[in-house]
This record gives C-alpha cells, sequence and structure tokens, in this order.
C-alpha cells in the first residue's frame, strides 16, 4: 500500500524497465485484495526494498518467457532478437516482429514459479541486456 511516497511510480519504472515497455504503460494496482496478493509489510520505507524485489523478478520472467515465445513465432533464436516498448523484433529485420499484446492474446500469464528470485538466463537483468 502507498502511505504518499509515490511507491506505484517507483514500482512501475522497475517493472517498466524489466519488461522494456515505456513508464506510462505499466498499471500498477495497490492495496486492492480482489486484485493484489498480500505482500506483508511493504509499505513507507521498505515499499521498493520488500514490495518492488518480487515484481521485478515477475516482470523479469515474463520478458524471458515473451521474448521465447516470440523466438518460436518467429523462428529466429532468442539472441538474435530485442525488444522495443513491448515489441519483440529481430536485429537483422526489424519487420520480423511481434508484440507482447499479440504473445499474450489477451490471457493472463499463469505460470506458477520456479522458487527461484530470478530466471537464469542474460535476457533476465536490463544492466546485462545493455
Amino acid at each position: 500500500m502507498d502511505m504518499g511516497q509515490s511507491l506505484d511510480i517507483a514500482i512501475a519504472q522497475i517493472v517498466g524497465e524489466e519488461l522494456d515497455v515505456a513508464v506510462d504503460r505499466v498499471d500498477v494496482v495497490m492495496g486492492d485484495t480482489a486484485l493484489t496478493c498480500n505482500q506483508g509489510g511493504a509499505s513507507g520505507s521498505t515499499g521498493i526494498q520488500s514490495g518492488a524485489k518480487p515484481l521485478r523478478s515477475a516482470a523479469a520472467e515474463a520478458r524471458q518467457l515473451l521474448v521465447k515465445s516470440a523466438s518460436e513465432k518467429l523462428g529466429i533464436p532468442v539472441e538474435q532478437l530485442r525488444v522495443d516498448d513491448g515489441v519483440v523484433s529481430a536485429v537483422s529485420d526489424p519487420t520480423k516482429k511481434v508484440s507482447y499484446a499479440e504473445l499474450i492474446g489477451g490471457r493472463y500469464f499463469n505460470r506458477k514459479s520456479s522458487g527461484t528470485s530470478r530466471p537464469a538466463t542474460p535476457w533476465t537483468s536490463r544492466s546485462k541486456r545493455r
């Protein structure tokens, strides 16, 4: 729950960064028990430290899965793809592309966590992708 610290904006920035989408395209829902999980004490000064970490990991894993799905759909190896604002395209031919929205197709991700804090691939850390 955001208690006036603008956690929603900070979390949107973190998630957007991991997904390679603009921050204004990320909607953050906080404090709605019908739509969100109980992350315990993740407000106030611990909001980023406690609350953003699992969301960053989820966004990194979502990106990894989306890029893998794009690879399969486009028939191009993951290493030869790039993401710009939610559109996955071939580095060598930007006309070969597919958006996250097309890959998801109006469905929800329904994947159980592997139990690791972050996926172990080169696609997990934004700093490694630059």
